[in-house]
């Protein structure tokens, strides 16, 4: 789909799902005019996109992420830890001032993950802003319509 940009724009984008149904991964798209302010980042990391821009009040790392689901197993649990970790160490490693990220971590609050979460934003300095904004509006609904999750 990335190949499809308008002229425009830029993109890039990675997959942690079999992209053959047309769908998954994470990806950032910007103007084509900002891409002397703005470097991809290499997280070696499917689960993982970023770029670095430079602003005039320095670096900012974005990073796009598409966390792991909970399979109520023990990989899966495992899973969500090391891509918290790779999160904190691309922060580290490429020497920015600030970091913003967004994507589907997968996690809501009373959830397996959420304490994980919880210490992740925590070790970070991070503030979950959705979380400050969601009232009373579904943020998953199943495809069968069967479940959903009110943020």
């Amino acid at each position: 789909m990335l190949s499809n940009i308008d002229n425009g724009f830029l993109a890039f984008g990675v997959s942690a799902v079999d992209i053959s149904a047309g769908v998954g991964g994470t990806a950032v798209l910007y103007r084509k005019q900002l891409a002397k302010v703005i470097d991809i980042v290499d997280c070696d990391e499917p689960r993982l996109c970023a770029v670095n821009i430079k602003t005039c009040n320095g670096p900012v790392l974005f990073v796009n992420v598409y966390m792991p689901t909970d399979a109520r197993d023990d990989n899966s649990f495992d899973e969500y830890v090391d891509i918290c970790m790779k999160i904190s160490s691309v922060f580290v490693t490429t020497n920015v001032v600030y970091m913003v990220i967004a994507g589907d971590f997968n996690c809501n609050e009373g959830a397996r993950f959420y304490d994980v979460y919880q210490k992740f934003l925590q070790h970070e300095q991070l503030v979950c802003v959705d979380k400050l904004r969601l009232n009373g509006v579904f943020t998953y609904v199943s495809d069968d319509r069967q479940r959903s999750l009110l943020g």
